[in-house]
């Protein structure tokens, strides 16, 4: 038999002796009641902590047009969740610099947003190769935060950060290798997969918040 299946096969094994079977995102989750989201434009970070919660990050060299594809992808995933994404702009004092976060929250509050979700990109790198064998795999973090635009501050912020690796590196990934089919992916693909997870972790968040002030 070959390693590589060997690795599968001590995978499903240990999975099925575990007896922790995968666990299922719910296939709706209640939007909150204002489900419109301004997207303020995504920022890179090139220092070694996020601007805005100042937590330190993995940073590493943002590729060119990097920004522009997490924001797709970040207004992608917030539709596919049933949000009505709204676009607008804020002028920069000058061409270098990006507007701040207050700009973008009193944006939201004029456009009567729901909520403002500030991107805070600080590592993306492409992978080298292909599908089926890669050099070097791709590498991604960003931070997502939201803010409420009426109260005028920050109710809930993720990050997400991975490299991507082979089962031999790490067979407690079995069920994500599974669910790629075992290739691999590109940066905007695991962007894709980063934006989903988080926007499900601030949903599940609103919804317990909702439920504890009924109780």
């Amino acid at each position: 038999m070959r390693p590589v299946l060997k690795i599968i096969a001590f995978a499903l094994a240990v999975s099925i002796l575990a007896g922790c079977p995968a666990k299922k995102r719910p296939t709706e989750l209640a939007t909150p009641v204002n489900g419109r989201v301004l997207l303020a434009q995504v920022d890179v970070v090139t220092a070694q902590a996020c601007p805005l919660c100042s937590r330190p990050v993995y940073a590493c060299p943002v590729e060119p047009k990097a920004a522009e594809t997490l924001g797709q992808a970040l207004g992608a995933a917030f539709t596919e969740k049933r949000f009505e994404v709204i676009k607008g702009k804020v002028p920069a004092k000058n061409s270098e610099e990006s507007p701040g976060i207050t700009n973008w929250i009193e944006l939201g509050k004029g456009l009567n947003a729901g909520y403002v979700a500030a991107a805070e990109l600080y590592c993306w790198k492409e992978r080298e190769g292909t599908a089926l064998a890669s050099q070097s795999p791709a590498r991604v973090g960003f931070h997502i935060h939201v803010f409420d635009p009426a109260a005028g501050k920050e109710i809930w912020g993720g990050n997400f950060y991975e490299q991507q690796q082979s089962l031999s590196e790490n067979v407690l990934e079995f069920r994500k290798f599974a669910r790629r089919r075992g290739k691999w992916i590109t940066a905007e693909q695991l962007a894709r997969e980063g934006t989903i997870k988080l926007i499900d972790q601030l949903i599940e968040a609103q919804n317990k918040n909702a439920s504890d002030s009924v109780h």
